[in-house]
């Protein structure tokens, strides 16, 4: 612990005392508290013994951290020559890792999906969309795919009582016009 610290801990332990003093006081006997207050406050409330022991710390500290700038002086010159040898490989790294981003975007410019994520679209919402739909899902792959259907384009009487603000982020597959089919690799 520094002086700094040791001092700032005994001014909060003094205020904290003077605050539990005038919680106790009642208003007659405030002024009688605060005189005496006043009183304590000229007096020097730590001793010269504190204050000595915390320069001895210092001076310690200060000589440990003398011996220790002294040594990472002489590791620093060392470490200079590893730092250029990092510098090397660094750069090494460096045309690795763009060498491996351009494969990586050539990968997946021939491969990745171009397009809507979505298979069907615009599939009316009646008995024959809803037929379409089941023979999807009854004959899909369902060891290696995934099938979602979901509601696309709010009904026009639904919009008109209801409101599309109720359904900003999608709407049910009952209040839709048309359906979406989504497929997905597992």
């Amino acid at each position: 612990m520094n002086v700094e610290e040791l001092i700032t801990k005994l001014a909060k332990e003094r205020d904290m005392w003077k605050e539990k003093a005038m919680n106790m006081v009642e208003k007659s006997t405030f002024n009688e508290v605060r005189d005496r207050l006043a009183e304590v406050n000229q007096q020097p409330t730590v001793k010269a013994e504190a204050y000595n022991i915390a320069w001895q710390k210092v001076e310690e500290i200060q000589k440990k951290y003398d011996a220790l700038r002294e040594t990472y002086a002489i590791l620093f010159d060392t470490h200079q020559v590893e730092v250029d040898k990092d510098k090397i490989w660094k750069e090494r790294y460096d045309a690795e890792v763009i060498n491996a981003e351009f494969w990586k975007n050539t990968y997946y410019e021939n491969v990745g999906i171009k397009g809507k994520v979505y298979v069907f679209s615009d599939i009316p919402n009646d008995c024959d969309g809803q037929r379409f739909t089941d023979d999807l899902k009854k004959y899909l792959n369902k060891e290696s795919y995934k099938m979602r259907v979901r509601g696309q384009y709010l009904k026009d009487e639904v919009k008109v009582t209801e409101g599309w603000k109720k359904y900003e982020y999608g709407q049910p597959i009952e209040q839709s016009k048309c359906l979406r089919v989504y497929i997905d690799k597992k």
